[in-house]
């Protein structure tokens, strides 16, 4: 009975946790350099998984975050949520949002070569042909989600 409990309990823990865990373990006196040894190495392959699965989870926002915002912005409209739910849902949308404005550049490729492209003629524009080539900087710049938003941010705060 004790061992289904413990058993569950290491089911429910992540791999970071079980990693942290077995960290502790190895540190242990009493166990032989041999079960020393395994416990490392169960621990690198712990935190090799744990880095793998935050990169998917990374890749899997970049890629889907819009999609998930438009999905609870769809939701919000239900009359038939609790608070509670309209909360939850409102403090989700702020974190994807907000995650999905931390990037400095675009996450498809077309826009990420108009905004070099846009970029470049801005920068050497300005230096060899026109001062008003610049211009092209700040068309550049408003492909980064991470500078819209900065800017969006700075913008509201001083509308307030």
């Amino acid at each position: 009975m004790i061992d289904d409990e413990i058993e569950e309990k290491l089911r429910s823990l992540s791999p970071k946790e079980l990693s942290e865990l077995l960290g502790k373990l190895s540190g242990s006196d009493t166990l032989t350099n041999k079960q020393k040894h395994e416990f490392l190495e169960l621990q690198a392959g712990l935190k090799e998984e744990a880095k793998q699965s935050d990169e998917a989870a990374k890749h899997l926002l970049k890629e889907k975050g819009r999609q998930m915002l438009d999905l609870i912005q769809e939701s919000l409209g239900d009359d038939s949520l609790t608070t509670e739910q309209r909360q939850e849902l409102v403090r989700t949308a702020s974190m994807l949002a907000g995650y999905q404005m931390s990037f400095w550049l675009p996450t498809t490729m077309l826009r990420k070569v108009l905004m070099i492209l846009f970029l470049a003629i801005g920068v050497i524009g300005a230096f060899r042909w026109n001062p008003w080539l610049g211009l092209f900087i700040l068309l550049g710049c408003s492909f980064s989600p991470r500078i819209v938003g900065e800017v969006l941010s700075f913008v509201g705060k001083l509308g307030k």
